[in-house]
Protein backbone atom coordinates (compact mmCIF):
# COMPACT_ATOMS: atom_id res chain seq x y z
CA UNK A 1 0.00 0.00 0.00
CA UNK A 2 2.97 2.21 0.82
CA UNK A 3 4.62 1.19 -2.10
CA UNK A 4 2.51 1.83 -4.40
CA UNK A 5 0.85 5.11 -3.35
CA UNK A 6 3.79 7.03 -2.76
CA UNK A 7 3.31 10.80 -2.61
CA UNK A 8 -0.22 10.14 -1.66
CA UNK A 9 -2.79 10.46 0.88
CA UNK A 10 -2.95 6.46 0.90
CA UNK A 11 0.54 5.86 1.60
CA UNK A 12 0.23 7.98 4.71
CA UNK A 13 -2.54 6.64 5.84
CA UNK A 14 -0.86 3.44 6.02
CA UNK A 15 2.05 4.41 7.54
CA UNK A 16 -0.12 5.95 10.26
CA UNK A 17 -2.53 3.16 10.48
CA UNK A 18 0.25 0.68 11.68
CA UNK A 19 -0.03 1.16 15.64
CA UNK A 20 -3.63 0.39 15.20
CA UNK A 21 -2.97 -2.82 12.96
CA UNK A 22 -0.27 -4.08 15.31
CA UNK A 23 -2.63 -3.97 18.35
CA UNK A 24 -5.04 -5.70 16.28
CA UNK A 25 -2.44 -8.43 15.08
CA UNK A 26 -3.13 -7.65 11.64
CA UNK A 27 0.46 -7.79 11.41
CA UNK A 28 1.11 -11.12 12.84
CA UNK A 29 2.13 -12.94 9.82
CA UNK A 30 5.84 -13.07 8.54
CA UNK A 31 4.92 -10.41 6.28
CA UNK A 32 3.22 -8.26 8.07
CA UNK A 33 6.25 -8.50 10.34
CA UNK A 34 8.70 -7.05 7.97
CA UNK A 35 5.99 -4.49 7.20
CA UNK A 36 5.61 -3.87 11.09
CA UNK A 37 9.56 -3.67 11.52
CA UNK A 38 10.18 -1.04 8.24
CA UNK A 39 7.23 1.20 9.30
CA UNK A 40 8.28 1.37 12.80
CA UNK A 41 11.85 3.19 12.07
CA UNK A 42 12.31 6.38 13.23
CA UNK A 43 11.31 8.25 10.02
CA UNK A 44 7.77 6.66 9.83
CA UNK A 45 7.61 7.06 13.54
CA UNK A 46 8.33 10.92 13.04
CA UNK A 47 5.55 11.10 10.38
CA UNK A 48 3.04 9.52 13.13
CA UNK A 49 3.96 12.00 15.52
CA UNK A 50 3.39 14.54 13.73
CA UNK A 51 0.19 14.07 12.60
CA UNK A 52 -0.56 13.62 16.71
CA UNK A 53 1.12 17.65 16.46
CA UNK A 54 -0.61 18.85 13.93
CA UNK A 55 -4.08 17.34 15.68
CA UNK A 56 -3.43 18.49 18.58
CA UNK A 57 -2.32 21.85 17.49
CA UNK A 58 -5.76 22.24 15.61
CA UNK A 59 -8.09 21.23 18.21
CA UNK A 60 -6.70 23.53 20.43
CA UNK A 61 -7.10 26.58 18.42
CA UNK A 62 -10.56 25.17 16.92
CA UNK A 63 -11.41 25.82 21.52
CA UNK A 64 -9.33 28.74 21.30
CA UNK A 65 -11.37 30.68 18.68
CA UNK A 66 -14.70 29.76 19.95
CA UNK A 67 -14.34 30.65 23.82
CA UNK A 68 -12.72 33.91 22.37
CA UNK A 69 -14.82 34.44 19.19
CA UNK A 70 -17.73 37.56 19.21
CA UNK A 71 -21.50 36.38 18.51
CA UNK A 72 -22.11 35.29 14.92
CA UNK A 73 -18.61 35.12 14.28
CA UNK A 74 -17.75 31.81 12.18
CA UNK A 75 -14.14 29.80 12.17
CA UNK A 76 -13.01 29.62 8.92
CA UNK A 77 -10.16 26.76 8.55
CA UNK A 78 -8.59 25.92 5.39
CA UNK A 79 -6.12 22.58 5.11
CA UNK A 80 -3.82 22.81 1.69
CA UNK A 81 -2.40 19.97 0.12
CA UNK A 82 -4.61 18.05 2.37
CA UNK A 83 -4.62 14.45 1.50
CA UNK A 84 -6.83 12.41 3.66
CA UNK A 85 -7.16 15.70 6.13
CA UNK A 86 -7.10 13.22 9.02
CA UNK A 87 -6.07 15.45 11.09
CA UNK A 88 -7.93 18.60 10.83
CA UNK A 89 -11.09 16.31 10.23
CA UNK A 90 -10.32 14.24 13.85
CA UNK A 91 -9.54 17.75 15.58
CA UNK A 92 -13.14 19.10 13.93
CA UNK A 93 -14.61 16.11 15.09
CA UNK A 94 -13.27 15.92 18.67
CA UNK A 95 -14.12 19.71 18.77
CA UNK A 96 -17.77 19.13 18.11
CA UNK A 97 -18.23 16.60 20.78
CA UNK A 98 -17.00 18.91 23.10
CA UNK A 99 -18.81 22.45 21.63
CA UNK A 100 -21.91 21.03 20.23
CA UNK A 101 -23.09 24.45 19.35
CA UNK A 102 -20.56 25.39 17.07
CA UNK A 103 -21.64 23.03 14.26
CA UNK A 104 -23.11 24.88 11.89
CA UNK A 105 -20.88 27.68 12.77
CA UNK A 106 -17.26 26.18 11.78
CA UNK A 107 -16.03 25.49 7.96
CA UNK A 108 -13.47 23.28 6.92
CA UNK A 109 -12.09 23.58 3.31
CA UNK A 110 -10.21 21.27 1.56
CA UNK A 111 -7.63 21.89 -1.29
CA UNK A 112 -5.90 18.73 -3.40
CA UNK A 113 -5.15 18.32 -6.81
CA UNK A 114 -5.82 14.45 -6.20
CA UNK A 115 -9.87 13.34 -6.48
CA UNK A 116 -9.49 9.79 -4.98
CA UNK A 117 -7.20 11.64 -1.70
CA UNK A 118 -10.60 14.23 -1.50
CA UNK A 119 -12.45 11.06 -1.77
CA UNK A 120 -10.75 9.46 1.22
CA UNK A 121 -11.70 12.87 3.40
CA UNK A 122 -14.91 12.85 2.04
CA UNK A 123 -15.79 9.71 3.67
CA UNK A 124 -13.58 10.06 7.31
CA UNK A 125 -15.97 13.31 7.16
CA UNK A 126 -18.97 11.00 6.78
CA UNK A 127 -17.71 8.65 9.37
CA UNK A 128 -16.72 11.27 11.83
CA UNK A 129 -20.11 13.39 11.53
CA UNK A 130 -19.00 16.42 10.38
CA UNK A 131 -19.36 16.19 6.58
CA UNK A 132 -21.83 19.22 6.43
CA UNK A 133 -18.81 21.09 7.97
CA UNK A 134 -16.85 20.34 5.42
CA UNK A 135 -16.20 21.66 1.29
CA UNK A 136 -14.08 20.09 -1.34
CA UNK A 137 -11.74 22.05 -3.53
CA UNK A 138 -9.87 20.06 -6.14
CA UNK A 139 -7.78 22.75 -7.43
CA UNK A 140 -3.68 22.94 -7.49
CA UNK A 141 -2.70 25.03 -3.97
CA UNK A 142 -0.82 27.67 -5.42
CA UNK A 143 -3.59 29.05 -7.77
CA UNK A 144 -6.13 28.37 -4.67
CA UNK A 145 -4.29 30.61 -2.18
CA UNK A 146 -3.48 33.48 -4.78
CA UNK A 147 -7.55 33.56 -5.64
CA UNK A 148 -8.04 34.13 -1.79
CA UNK A 149 -8.97 37.46 -0.24
CA UNK A 150 -6.49 39.27 2.25
CA UNK A 151 -7.32 38.43 5.97
CA UNK A 152 -9.75 35.59 5.12
CA UNK A 153 -9.13 32.30 7.44
CA UNK A 154 -8.82 31.19 11.52
CA UNK A 155 -6.46 28.62 11.04
CA UNK A 156 -4.15 27.13 7.59
CA UNK A 157 -2.73 24.10 7.85
CA UNK A 158 -0.11 22.35 4.91
CA UNK A 159 1.53 19.48 6.72
CA UNK A 160 3.95 17.73 4.23
CA UNK A 161 3.79 20.29 1.21
CA UNK A 162 6.56 21.74 1.29
CA UNK A 163 8.80 18.63 1.53
CA UNK A 164 8.77 18.62 -2.18
CA UNK A 165 9.36 22.52 -3.12
CA UNK A 166 12.29 24.01 -4.09
CA UNK A 167 13.18 26.89 -1.59
CA UNK A 168 11.68 30.42 -3.78
CA UNK A 169 8.18 28.35 -4.35
CA UNK A 170 8.36 27.42 -0.54
CA UNK A 171 8.60 30.88 0.81
CA UNK A 172 6.27 32.17 -1.82
CA UNK A 173 3.34 29.86 -1.11
CA UNK A 174 4.16 30.58 2.66
CA UNK A 175 3.99 34.40 1.70
CA UNK A 176 0.58 34.33 0.10
CA UNK A 177 -0.59 31.80 2.95
CA UNK A 178 0.61 34.56 5.69
CA UNK A 179 -1.38 37.55 3.64
CA UNK A 180 -4.82 35.37 3.52
CA UNK A 181 -4.44 34.29 7.34
CA UNK A 182 -6.64 36.70 9.62
CA UNK A 183 -5.02 38.41 12.10
CA UNK A 184 -4.15 36.50 15.36
CA UNK A 185 -4.61 33.66 12.73
CA UNK A 186 -2.34 30.96 12.61
CA UNK A 187 -0.32 28.68 10.13
CA UNK A 188 0.24 25.06 10.93
CA UNK A 189 3.63 23.52 8.48
CA UNK A 190 5.80 21.11 9.10
CA UNK A 191 9.23 20.04 6.89
CA UNK A 192 11.31 16.67 6.91
CA UNK A 193 14.36 17.33 8.40
CA UNK A 194 17.90 15.19 7.70
CA UNK A 195 17.67 12.11 8.84
CA UNK A 196 20.29 8.92 8.90
CA UNK A 197 17.51 6.87 8.45
CA UNK A 198 16.65 8.21 5.17
CA UNK A 199 17.74 5.29 3.20
CA UNK A 200 14.19 3.21 4.53
CA UNK A 201 12.45 6.17 3.19
CA UNK A 202 14.28 6.43 -0.28
CA UNK A 203 15.13 2.65 -0.95
CA UNK A 204 12.57 0.50 1.41
CA UNK A 205 9.63 2.55 0.98
CA UNK A 206 10.91 3.64 -2.58
CA UNK A 207 9.84 7.26 -1.94
CA UNK A 208 11.03 9.71 -4.66
CA UNK A 209 13.53 12.09 -3.11
CA UNK A 210 12.56 14.47 -0.30
CA UNK A 211 14.16 17.97 -0.10
CA UNK A 212 15.49 17.67 3.26
CA UNK A 213 15.85 20.75 5.07
CA UNK A 214 17.34 21.49 9.14
CA UNK A 215 15.18 23.75 11.28
CA UNK A 216 17.00 26.55 11.16
CA UNK A 217 16.66 26.33 7.04
CA UNK A 218 13.04 25.72 7.34
CA UNK A 219 12.77 28.63 9.61
CA UNK A 220 14.45 30.85 7.24
CA UNK A 221 11.58 30.00 5.19
CA UNK A 222 9.41 31.32 7.13
CA UNK A 223 11.46 33.99 7.54
CA UNK A 224 11.44 34.86 3.54
CA UNK A 225 7.66 34.57 3.55
CA UNK A 226 7.09 37.43 6.39
CA UNK A 227 6.67 35.81 9.70
CA UNK A 228 9.13 37.50 12.31
CA UNK A 229 10.64 35.56 14.83
CA UNK A 230 8.27 36.15 17.83
CA UNK A 231 5.33 35.09 15.17
CA UNK A 232 6.74 31.25 15.09
CA UNK A 233 7.45 28.45 17.40
CA UNK A 234 8.70 25.08 17.03
CA UNK A 235 6.84 21.94 17.97
CA UNK A 236 9.67 19.14 17.91
CA UNK A 237 8.58 15.91 17.48
CA UNK A 238 10.94 12.95 19.85
CA UNK A 239 12.68 11.91 16.15
CA UNK A 240 13.06 15.84 15.40
CA UNK A 241 12.82 14.63 11.78
CA UNK A 242 9.19 16.40 11.28
CA UNK A 243 9.44 19.50 13.27
CA UNK A 244 6.09 21.53 12.96
CA UNK A 245 6.22 25.08 12.69
CA UNK A 246 3.18 27.06 14.70
CA UNK A 247 2.74 30.70 12.88
CA UNK A 248 0.81 33.00 14.66
CA UNK A 249 0.07 36.27 12.24
CA UNK A 250 0.35 38.90 15.02
CA UNK A 251 0.48 41.96 13.13
CA UNK A 252 -0.83 43.39 9.00
CA UNK A 253 2.03 44.31 6.61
Amino acid sequence: MVRNGVTTSEALDGINAIPVMHRRGQLDTFGGQLVNFWLNQPDAQAVRNRLRITYKEILQEFCRLWESRQPGQRIRVLSLACGSAQATIEALSIFLAAYSEARGQVELHLVDLSGSSLMRATHLAQIRGVQSCVFIHIKDVKSFVREQPDSAWDIVEMVGFLDYRPWKSAENICREIRRIMLVNGLFISAHIGPSPWSFVVRWVTNWPLLIRRTVKEYRQILFGAGFTDREIEMRDEPHRIHPVGVCRKLVNF
